[in-house]
């Protein structure tokens, strides 16, 4: 036996040695990302590399292109392998990218394959209706890259890599039941599919030399030479080194290919995705004006004079159980998330109810993880600046939980003593530097009019011992906390004519001034130069140290439920107002721009050239010019709660209203979005106190589906012509006789032929028009 022979037994023998250690991808993965484990990376390549040999020759028909697709593809796996976000899909990830590279590869080689192509066309037909199998298989290929990943990823194991359907569930982390499921609804569509190609049913047999073909061994000298291409960067031939630089310009080029996952989706316009292939054709409608939604996401879609979408960022998010399509989009959505970007700005952290953490790329808006805290809170949450720490009121009223976001892990558990029976945690806030946190906690209401304590607390983080406290007794409600920049001094206000904004020292523990015309339940900022801005004081400041009110030249008028932020420098105000962020120069005291649509929900990254915004979708704004810098996902669905959804009689177009104040026209065919109309007031948050009531309330279409009817909280009902995109009518709901009825409407219908409706009101009854 000569060395080369002796070197690729003691690998072989290596490798087995390991399997019993490493079954899965992720953690073979996870040895060659940390270690570049070359039993790991080897113990991958023959896993997988049957498959990627086998589509590479499917694609190429030539063993020798097959090869270097092969090995280029494996080079982009050591290459990217960082990159994988789903490593229990590898299979999916490798399957992309040699069907991508095999494309190249018979791109380049076009004169070669022209000449082989008409060699293979004087042999005898196969029966494969009129196809030949190669033919086939490629076809096959190319439709199963068009399928949802949970449905591509059990055809390609169970299917290509001959994996039992118990194998495949402990690759893809689920049960056996799940896989048999996805197995079935993947074989459907690739059956559907196929049909659409023109292939028959007895053509999809040919599946079976699909898997003969992905059967066979990747011979030992390929997998060797390729492991020290990999470890050494020598042994990959020219042609594969070519093919692996060609993919990684394109991923520069396009981020998303590099990814191995834009080839998820046929169609990403609403949200109704990885489905649109399902149902019958049906003729595409598209918008009229420039309310409506760009319904064409796939150049095989479009009319000769219809535009792509140039956005065509994926949404592959999974459905729930027994789900068919998605109407609307999950991406960038952060319904009711507070935010904090990371120190370095390269994060945004968004926590939702009290454990549903996701992180997400401050750059690209892509999401990176996701997390589920356990157990639940009694209140709401607030996040450090940098958003590394996360506070909750515990299981119990007096208790407050510190959370490390990054780690998902409870750091400490602090309580507020002295207090025999607590009502809940209000206000809390983390210091700048976010090395202390304060909370105030309330005493039941005395309801014979005493009021009620408030407890006020102060903690160092590191050691999690109290620092300061005292209470507030008082007829009101506490509102506002805010810890000092040099979390000296602690603010902290209660509504009420007799208290308002408190200002204590916490090293003493004495009250500083205490500001009783302070009454709005509203934020406080502070700016570099010592002074105090909040909406509730108007154009004025008041001065931190003596607690004084001044007025400064060139300080906007806010009003009292607008939310504050400034930017690093001070020198720059973020107003947030329902139609979008003023940015305001607080250094010459004027309006630079609006950022319109942006959300209440503002942050702004530690260079100060960004900020981020939550509308119900996450937005980053350039702040030095005001333009959006993503894609706005608003378009595609609903950003707030969904409040009524209506059929058409024949079930084709439904109709959905919600809280974020749209009326929106679906097709229940393809789930995209065919008109939006901007119907009704939007329900806003208003900071510290809960919401304002609005958005639409009811809707309904006619039984032909031409007419669209809305009613929201602001006393006015909207008649809507789908084909025109046009508004109607407006209704304006009568004024309240001796305050007495009510003017908003609970149901509003409309007449099978479009031309009446009726509309119910609280003590009115109804009444049409």
């Amino acid at each position: 036996m000569n060395s080369s022979s002796h070197a690729v037994v003691g690998h072989l023998r290596s490798i087995l040695a390991h399997r019993g250690q490493a079954e899965d991808d992720c953690e073979l993965l996870g040895r060659f990302a940390r270690t570049r484990d070359d039993d790991a990376f080897a113990l991958l390549m023959r896993r997988h590399g049957p498959m990627v040999l086998g589509l590479a020759r499917r694609i190429a028909g030539d063993g020798q292109i097959a090869e270097d697709v092969f090995q280029a593809a494996f080079l982009l796996l050591a290459r990217k392998v960082h990159t994988i976000r789903c490593p229990e899909s590898l299979s999916c990830w490798l399957h992309g990218v040699a069907h991508r590279l095999a494309l190249q590869a018979r791109r380049s080689q076009a004169h070669r394959r022209e000449k082989e192509a008409h060699a293979r066309r004087s042999s005898p037909p196969t029966p494969l209706d009129e196809l030949t199998a190669r033919e086939f298989l490629t076809v096959l290929d190319e439709e199963l890259q068009k399928l949802p990943e949970r449905y591509r990823a059990p055809l390609i194991l169970c299917c290509l890599e001959g994996l039992s359907q118990e194998e495949a569930a402990k690759r893809l982390g689920c049960s056996a039941g799940a896989v048999k499921g996805r197995l079935e609804r993947g074989r459907n569509q690739l059956r559907l599919r196929l049909v659409k190609r023109g292939l028959m049913l007895p053509a999809v047999f040919g599946g079976t030399l699909l898997i003969a073909d992905s059967a066979r061994a990747v011979p030992s000298a390929l997998i060797q030479s390729t492991q020290n291409a990999v470890k050494n960067g020598i042994g990959a031939t020219p042609a594969a080194i070519a093919l692996a630089q060609e993919a990684m310009r394109s991923t520069i080029v396009n981020r998303l290919k590099a990814l191995g996952a834009a080839a998820v989706l046929l169609a990403v316009t609403g949200g109704g995705v990885g489905i649109m292939g399902m149902g019958a054709p049906a003729a595409r409608e598209q918008p009229t004006s420039g309310k409506a939604v760009p319904a064409v996401a796939d150049r095989r879609d479009a009319g000769p004079t219809e535009k792509p979408a140039k956005d065509k960022e994926r949404d592959d998010d999974p459905l729930p159980p027994k789900a068919v399509m998605r109407l609307g989009t999950l991406r960038r959505r952060a319904v009711g998330a507070t935010l904090a970007v990371s120190a370095d700005g390269k994060s945004i952290i968004d926590v939702r109810g009290s454990r549903n953490i996701r992180i997400w790329d401050a750059v690209t808006g892509e999401l990176r993880q996701m997390r589920q805290l356990p157990g639940e809170s009694l209140g709401a949450v607030v996040l450090s600046k940098d958003g590394r720490w996360m506070a909750r009121t515990a299981n119990a009223p007096n208790r407050l939980e510190i959370w490390d976001v990054q780690l998902g892990q409870k750091a400490r558990e602090l309580t507020i003593k002295g207090i025999r029976k607590a009502a809940g945690i209000g206000p809390t806030a983390f210091s700048a530097d976010a090395k202390r946190i304060a909370a105030v906690c309330a005493a039941p209401w005395d309801y014979s009019g005493k009021g009620r304590d408030y407890f006020v607390r102060v903690w160092d983080l590191a050691d999690g011992k109290e620092i300061f406290g005292t209470e507030v007794h008082c007829n009101a409600s506490s509102d506002v906390l805010a810890l000092a920049p040099d979390g000296k001094r602690l603010l902290a206000s209660f509504t009420s004519s007799d208290t308002g904004l408190y200002c204590w020292d916490i090293a003493t523990g004495k009250k500083l001034w205490q500001y009783k015309e302070f009454g709005a339940p509203t934020s406080v900022l502070f700016r570099r130069d010592g002074k105090i801005l909040s909406p509730a004081l108007g154009p004025k400041t008041l001065d931190l140290a003596t607690g004084k009110m001044e007025k400064i030249a060139g300080q906007p008028s806010i009003e009292w439920d607008r939310h504050l932020t400034l930017t690093p420098d001070g020198r720059t105000l973020l107003i947030s107002t329902a139609n979008g962020v003023i940015v305001w120069d607080l250094v010459h005291g004027k309006e630079l721009r609006t950022l319109l649509g942006a959300g209440e929900e503002v942050v702004v990254t530690p260079d100060g050239k960004a900020a981020i915004t939550n509308n119900g979708v996450l937005q980053r704004w350039d702040l030095a010019t005001g333009q959006a810098v993503w894609s706005n996902t608003a378009e595609r669905g609903h950003i707030g709660e969904v409040t009524i959804v209506k059929f058409s009689a024949d079930g084709k177009r439904l109709v959905s209203g919600s809280t974020d104040g749209t009326v929106r026209l679906w097709d229940t065919t393809t789930g995209r979005p065919l008109r939006i109309w901007r119907a009704h007031k939007a329900r806003r948050p208003v900071r510290v106190t809960s919401y304002i009531d609005a958005g639409v309330k009811t809707l309904d279409i006619s039984a032909d589906g031409r007419r669209v009817v809305s009613a929201g909280s602001d006393e006015c009902v909207k008649l809507w012509d789908v084909a025109s995109d046009k508004e109607v009518r407006t209704i304006r709901l009568p004024a309240r006789e001796n305050g007495e009825g009510e003017r908003h409407v609970y149901q509003v219908r409309i007449s099978a032929d479009g031309r009446r409706i009726v509309g119910y009101f609280g003590a009115r009854g109804g009444y049409a028009v």
